[in-house]
C-alpha cells in the first residue's frame, strides 16, 4: 500500500493496521471523540474543566447541567454573562442595556434575574428620563426594580394665575403642572410654586401634589402666609417620604386658598423613582 499516516512518514501497511483507532472505539474512553450531527463534541467527552463560549439570547440560554463547568454565556439582548459551574449558571457581569418603557413588559425584562440591570427610557432618540435600575428579588416590596441612578423627570409652568379663596383644593385655569407615572411605584416629589396677593391680605396660600384632581395630604403639601398685599413667597414641597403611583396616573400640583385671591406662579414639578414594577 502506498497510503500513509498524516505524519507523511509511516506507511498504511497491514503491519501497521494495529496503529489505528478502531470504530468500535468511537467515543470510549483512550478511544477518540464522537461528533454528534453539527460536527460537534458532546459536553460528556470533555474534560471536566473544559468549558465553551456561548453567544445567543436570555431566553436561549441552555440549562446549566446541558454544558461544561467553565462555559460562558453571553446574554446578546440582556448584555449579561454567566458561567456554569456544571449545574447552574452564576451571573458574571452585565452592561446595561437602554429599555424603551414600551417594552419593558416583554421578555427578557418581564423575567429578570436577580441584580439584572437597565437604563429605562421613554423614547430610545430623544428621551425625556433614563433611569438606571436593578432587580432585587428579595425585596419584600411589590415593586423590585430599584433606582440607582438618573435625572429627575420635571415640567413646569410659568403662567401667572389666580385662584379665589374659599379653603378648598382646586386646579388653576392652566391645570397642574402634572406629570403621568411612567410606572407603579414609589417616587421622590419635589415641587414648588411663587405665591403672592395684589389686592388684599391673603391669610394663608397652599400647594400640594396628588392624583389627578384628588385631596393632597401631608406631607405633599406646604402652606404659607401672605399677611399684606403685594408680598411675595416661594413655597416648596420635598419630602422624603416616597410617593406611590399607579402607572398613568397623573401626578398633578393642586392649589387652595384660604380667603381673598391668592396668585401663583412659576410652578415646577419633578419625580424621581425610589423602585418601580
Amino acid at each position: 500500500m502506498s497510503s500513509t499516516y498524516t505524519d507523511g512518514v509511516t506507511p498504511l501497511d497491514a503491519s501497521h493496521m494495529n496503529a489505528l483507532h478502531q470504530k468500535v472505539e468511537k467515543g470510549l474512553a483512550n478511544g477518540y471523540a464522537s461528533p454528534d450531527a453539527s460536527v460537534k463534541v458532546p459536553v460528556a467527552q470533555l474534560p471536566a474543566n473544559v468549558g465553551q463560549s456561548l453567544v445567543g439570547t436570555y431566553a436561549a440560554r441552555p440549562a446549566a447541567s446541558t454544558v461544561a463547568a467553565g462555559t460562558v454565556y453571553y446574554c446578546n439582548d440582556t448584555l449579561t454573562t454567566f458561567r456554569s459551574d456544571g449545574s447552574s449558571w452564576t451571573y458574571v457581569a452585565q452592561s446595561v442595556a437602554h429599555v424603551p418603557i414600551s417594552n419593558f413588559d416583554s421578555p427578557p425584562w418581564s423575567t429578570p434575574y436577580n441584580g439584572m440591570e437597565v437604563l429605562l427610557t421613554d423614547n430610545l432618540g430623544t428621551p425625556t428620563y433614563a433611569w438606571r435600575l436593578r432587580y432585587n428579588q428579595f425585596s419584600s416590596s411589590a415593586y423590585k426594580w430599584e433606582f440607582v441612578g438618573g435625572p429627575a423627570l420635571g415640567v413646569q409652568q410659568v403662567a401667572d394665575q389666580t385662584l379665589a379663596g374659599n379653603d378648598t383644593w382646586g386646579d388653576l385655569a392652566t391645570v397642574g403642572p402634572s406629570i403621568t407615572a411612567p410606572r407603579a411605584g414609589q417616587y421622590l416629589i419635589s415641587a414648588g410654586c411663587g405665591v403672592y396677593n395684589t389686592a388684599a391680605a391673603c391669610i394663608a396660600q397652599y400647594v400640594g401634589v396628588t392624583i389627578g384632581a384628588g385631596t393632597p395630604a401631608f406631607p405633599f403639601t406646604a402652606a404659607t402666609a401672605v399677611p399684606a398685599a403685594g408680598q411675595g413667597y416661594w413655597m416648596g414641597i420635598q419630602p422624603s417620604t416616597p410617593f406611590t403611583a399607579a402607572a398613568g396616573d397623573s401626578i398633578r400640583m393642586r392649589y387652595r386658598v384660604y380667603t381673598g385671591t391668592g396668585s401663583f406662579n412659576s410652578r415646577v414639578l419633578s419625580i424621581t423613582p425610589v423602585r418601580v414594577s
